[in-house]
C-alpha cells in the first residue's frame, strides 16, 4: 500500500490508525533511519486525481521527492565507509557513576521537537589510563552505550573534538554510523517556531568541558542554542541532542545504610487519594532505626539497596524531599524520593498534589510507629526536578510488624473463563482469592506468602515452566509469590487478594486446586488445605455462555470479534481479556 485511505485503521489498530483527522504510523524498525519524511494528500474523483504539495519533515515544501527522502548514510542510501574501531565501548580506567542533568531535545515527528529538562539520567565517565576522560554518550535521554573521548587541555579543562562515532545500527544487513557533533540552532523561515540544528560552518566542531573538584563534569557552554547532537554520517541532525549537560557523582548523593544496623519488618499502609475504591493497601518493608536516623527501604523497588532517610528529633522524624535512591534501569533514570501536600477540592472531590520541601511525621519509639495527621503523599519519582512519579503513596502510615500465625485461611476460586475461551483465543484463565490474614485475623507478611495450583488428580503442584511463562519467570515455578505482578500471573488489582492466572490449555471440565503456603520467619511452613473447584462455592462462574452473543468494549461500544485488539471486553454480561 502506498496510499493510505483517509480515516484508515488497520484490523488490529496496531501500526496505523486515525483519529480526528490525524493518522499515526509506526515503522517496523526506526523512522530515525530516514533523513527526512514527506507527506502528501491525494484525492481521487472519478477519472481525476488531485495531489497536494509534499510537506517534508525538515519544514520544506516541494512537489516531488529529491531521493525518496533518503540520502547519505541513511537506510535506503549508500552508506559511506567508516572505521568501526573508532567506536569506544569499554575504555580502560577508573569509572565514576554519575547523575546527568541536561536540557534535552528529541524529535516527536515532522519539525516538532520536544525540549525540556532531563534530570536524573543514569550516566558515568571514565578517567582513562591514557589521561583522557571518557563520557558516556547519552542523547535525548537514551544511552548509546558508547563513550565520547575528552582530551585534556589544562586546568581541569577537557575538549571533545568532533564528530566522533558513538553508535552503529544495522538495517537489512547494512551498518550505519551515528556521530556526536557540536550543533547550533537554525531558524526555518517557513516555520519560525520550529527547532532545528546544524553543524556550524564557521565555528570549530568541538565542545569544552570542566571537571570540578567535587567530581562534577559539565559542558562549558550554557547556551541552549548550542547542543551536543546526534547526526547521521553526512552530518544531518537525527533530532536528538542535549544542551547544558552536567554529570555529578552518585556516591556523594545517594543514601547509604550504615554498617551493622539491624533491619526489622514494618508494615507500610497507604491509600490513593483519588482512587478510594482500592481502599487501604499494604507493603512490608525493611526498616532500620538508629539514635538519630531512620532508614526505610524503597517501597517501589524493595529488592534493591535503596533507602529513604529520616532524621529523628524526639518524637518527630523529618524526611527531606528529593533524596536520590538508586537506578531504575527500565527508564534509564535515577529514582528519587519526594513528598507533597494534598489539597481537596470540595466541589470536584478531587485531591490535588503540590510539592513540599519536607515531611514531618509523628514518631512513637515505644510502639514503633510513624504517623501523620496531615494530608500528605510520598512518591517515587523518575528524575530530580520533575514530579514524573512512578508511583505515589497517599496518607502514609508505618508500623513495626510482629509476626503471629495460627492457621492459614483456605483460598478459593472466584472466576473461570468461558468454556470456549481456549478454542477462541488459545488460552484460558482463572481467578483465585488468597487471604492475606490467618484465621484469627493476624496480618501475614505477604513477602513470605505463596500459592500453588493443582491440575486434575496430580498430587504435585502444576509447574509454570520458564518457556511457556517466559514473561513471568526465569526458572520453573510451582509456588507463585503473592506479590508477583507479571504478564500471565498477576493480582486482579493493586492491593487485592484476588489473583489472575492464565493457562495455555482448556480449563473446561478440568479439576483445579489451589493452596496457600506461608514461610514464617522462625522457619515454620504453614499450608492451607488444597481447595478444588468441585468442593467450594465459586462466586463468579459463567454458565449458559453464548459464543455468538455480541461483544462490547469497556466503553460500551459494540466491536467486531474478528477484529478485536488486545484489551478487556464484555460478552454475556461478563468481562474477558483478549491478549
Amino acid at each position: 500500500m502506498t496510499e493510505i485511505p483517509y480515516g484508515y485503521s488497520d484490523s488490529q489498530f496496531y501500526d496505523i490508525w486515525s483519529s480526528d483527522g490525524t493518522t499515526t504510523i509506526f515503522h517496523p524498525s526506526s523512522w530515525s533511519g530516514f533523513k527526512k519524511l514527506g507527506a502528501q494528500a491525494i484525492y481521487h474523483d472519478g477519472s481525476k486525481t488531485y495531489k497536494s504539495e509534499i510537506v517534508w519533515s525538515d519544514g520544506t515544501i516541494g512537489t516531488e521527492s529529491d531521493d525518496s527522502g533518503q540520502t547519505g548514510g541513511e537506510p535506503g542510501g549508500e552508506e559511506p565507509s567508516f572505521d568501526e574501531s573508532m567506536l569506544i565501548s569499554n575504555p580502560s580506567g577508573e569509572k565514576f557513576e554519575t547523575v546527568r542533568n541536561s536540557l534535552t531535545f528529541y524529535k516527536l515527528g515532522g519539525t516538532s521537537i520536544y525540549t525540556g529538562e532531563d534530570i536524573g539520567v543514569i550516566s558515568n565517565y571514565v578517567k582513562g589510563d591514557d589521561g583522557n576522560l571518557y563520557l558516556l554518550c547519552v542523547t535525548g535521554g537514551n544511552s548509546t552505550n558508547n563513550y565520547l573521548k575528552l582530551e585534556p587541555i589544562g586546568d581541569s579543562k577537557y575538549v571533545a573534538k568532533l564528530p566522533q562515532l558513538v553508535m552503529i545500527e544495522e538495517y537489512d544487513g547494512v551498518k550505519y554510523g551515528y556521530y556526536a557533533s557540536r550543533m547550533v540552532r537554525e531558524n526555518i523561515e517557513e516555520k519560525p517556531d520550529s527547532i532545528f540544528y546544524l553543524i556550524s560552518e564557521t565555528e570549530p566542531n568541538e565542545l569544552s568541558f570542566t571537571l570540578e573538584s567535587d567530581g562534577t563534569l559539565s559542558m562549558d557552554t550554557k547556551d541552549e542554542d548550542v547542543i551536543m547532537g546526534l547526526t547521521y554520517s553526512d552530518g544531518y541532525w537525527t533530532g536528538y541532542g542535549d544542551a547544558m549537560l552536567s554529570d555529578s557523582l552518585v556516591s556523594s548523593r545517594k543514601n547509604v545504610l550504615p554498617e551493622g544496623v539491624e533491619l526489622t519488618k514494618w508494615m507500610f499502609e497507604y491509600r490513593w487519594a483519588n482512587w478510594s475504591e482500592y481502599g487501604t493497601m499494604k507493603k512490608f518493608l525493611d526498616v532500620a532505626v538508629t539514635d538519630k536516623e531512620i532508614y526505610i527501604n524503597n517501597p517501589y523497588n524493595q529488592d534493591s539497596d535503596q533507602w529513604i532517610k529520616g532524621e529523628i528529633d524526639g518524637n518527630k522524624v523529618t524526611f527531606n524531599t528529593r533524596q536520590l535512591l538508586g537506578p531504575d534501569n527500565e527508564t534509564n533514570r535515577y529514582l528519587y524520593f519526594r513528598v507533597g501536600n494534598l489539597t481537596l477540592d470540595t466541589q470536584s472531590e478531587y485531591y490535588y498534589y503540590a510539592d513540599a520541601d519536607k515531611l514531618v511525621m509523628n514518631f512513637d519509639a515505644e510502639n514503633r510507629t510513624l504517623t501523620t495527621d496531615d494530608l500528605v503523599s510520598l512518591y517515587i519519582s523518575r528524575g530530580y526536578g520533575q514530579r514524573g512519579y512512578n508511583v505515589n503513596y497517599d496518607f502514609p502510615k508505618f508500623t513495626a510488624y510482629t509476626e503471629k500465625v495460627s492457621k492459614l485461611q483456605n483460598p478459593s476460586f472466584t472466576f473461570f473463563a468461558p468454556d470456549d475461551n481456549y478454542d477462541n483465543y488459545g488460552y484460558s484463565y482463572i481467578q483465585v482469592k488468597i487471604p492475606a490474614t490467618d484465621v484469627d485475623g493476624n496480618e501475614l507478611n505477604t513477602q513470605n506468602l505463596y500459592y500453588s495450583l493443582y491440575v486434575g488428580d496430580d498430587a504435585v503442584p502444576f509447574v509454570f515452566d520458564a518457556e511457556t511463562y517466559a514473561k513471568d519467570f526465569t526458572t520453573d515455578v510451582t509456588e507463585i509469590p503473592y506479590n508477583h505482578e507479571g504478564y500471565d500471573v498477576y493480582p486482579a488489582s493493586v492491593g487485592s487478594e484476588l489473583h489472575t492466572v492464565f493457562f495455555y490449555f482448556s480449563t473446561a471440565d478440568v479439576k483445579l486446586g489451589v493452596q496457600s503456603i506461608y514461610y514464617a520467619s522462625d522457619g515454620t511452613v504453614y499450608k492451607s488445605d488444597i481447595v478444588y473447584n468441585t468442593s467450594t462455592g465459586i462466586d463468579d462462574v459463567i454458565t449458559g455462555f453464548d459464543k455468538n452473543a455480541p461483544v462490547f468494549n469497556i466503553q460500551g461500544q459494540r466491536v467486531n470479534p474478528e477484529n478485536m485488539g488486545k484489551g478487556i471486553y464484555i460478552q454475556n454480561g461478563k468481562k474477558f481479556i483478549k491478549k
